[in-house]
């Protein structure tokens, strides 16, 4: 009787385990190939899209910032350099209501609004403490018989020649900045629309009330900053998806399927209703309010939701 011979398993070679790694390594670099390529025909994609939004809102109206209103009241300055006193309101109401639609060229496209605003408020008219005031800063008198109502929009596009202020009842329609030709104002990038104020509603220490109404043609976002220590701004559209802006959330929101309205109450005893300005620049009488605002965004982008598609192919399954 002979001794079974004891079988010995014989080691698997080496090389074999390195020629499958390498071959896992080739398949995984294979199947990314398309993946980067998609992604990088994803990029050009997106870059054009901001490109076409760009000459939409060239076109049509960036996004609009609404600034004021202001009342202006010239100074008469010994010296003869242009002056100016900015009153802003006591109280601000502002009411709005943004239409979007979208406007394609071609497979791109950008969301864009009008906007028809009502902006309501009352001035309080200085007493001649404030004359004096302006004297000392080298004034000799207030010319009230040149005082303008002046705001400040992104572009003036979208203006109806229906639009203008109601002052103590006596409405005054809207003009540019050119138009107007005035020596206190510096017609800036951003567009100004001013409208005449009768002296005789300019009584001192006594309140002069106003009703501003203008529609504004701009792209996915909208903001309004008053100097006024009392802002109420509500603004309503059927957009579903609002993104809010600025310095302050609204107080109400109401936001379904149908749309959303929203409600900013802003109390800012702080601010100065009177500022005295010695040069003719505009850019500083609209104060530093509070700027409160929407934006009309889409709550999945396309671009978006596809480069987070085209990321999962780059994982190995």
């Amino acid at each position: 009787m002979t001794d079974a011979t004891p079988t010995v398993s014989r080691p698997r070679p080496p090389m074999r385990l390195q020629r499958k790694l390498i071959q896992l390594a080739i398949l995984i670099l294979a199947s990314m190939v398309p993946s980067l390529l998609i992604l990088q025909l994803i990029d050009e994609r997106g870059d054009r899209q901001g490109q076409v939004e760009v000459q939409i809102a060239k076109a049509w109206g960036p996004s609009q910032r609404i600034q004021g209103p202001v009342l202006l009241v010239p100074v008469s300055r010994s010296d003869r350099q242009p002056g100016h006193l900015a009153i802003a309101p006591r109280t601000v109401a502002a009411n709005g209501t943004l239409a979007p639609s979208e406007r394609r060229r071609g497979q791109f496209g950008a969301i864009v609004y009008e906007a028809d605003l009502t902006i309501t408020g009352v001035f309080d008219i200085p007493s001649g403490d404030l004359a004096r005031k302006a004297s000392e800063t080298g004034g000799d008198a207030l010319l009230w018989d040149e005082a303008i109502l002046v705001m400040s929009l992104s572009k003036a596009s979208g203006l109806r020649p229906e639009d203008g202020v109601a002052i103590a009842g006596s409405k005054t329609a809207w003009r540019s900045c050119a138009d107007a030709a005035l020596p206190l104002l510096t017609c800036g990038r951003e567009a100004l629309i001013v409208a005449r104020v009768d002296r005789s509603n300019l009584r001192e220490s006594e309140r002069l009330p106003f009703t501003a109404t203008l529609r504004v043609r701009g792209t996915e976002a909208l903001s309004l900053t008053t100097a006024a220590p009392q802002t109420q701004v509500t603004l309503t559209s059927p957009w579903p998806d609002p993104s809010f802006l600025g310095d302050a959330l609204p107080s109400r929101t109401e936001i379904g399927s149908k749309g959303f309205t929203a409600t900013w109450q802003i109390d800012d005893a702080a601010s100065a209703p009177v500022s005295v300005t010695s040069r003719g620049a505009t850019g500083s009488v609209f104060g530093n309010g509070a700027e409160v605002g929407v934006g009309l965004i889409e709550a999945v982008s396309l671009y978006r939701m596809i480069t987070r598609v085209a990321k999962y192919g780059l994982l190995p399954v």
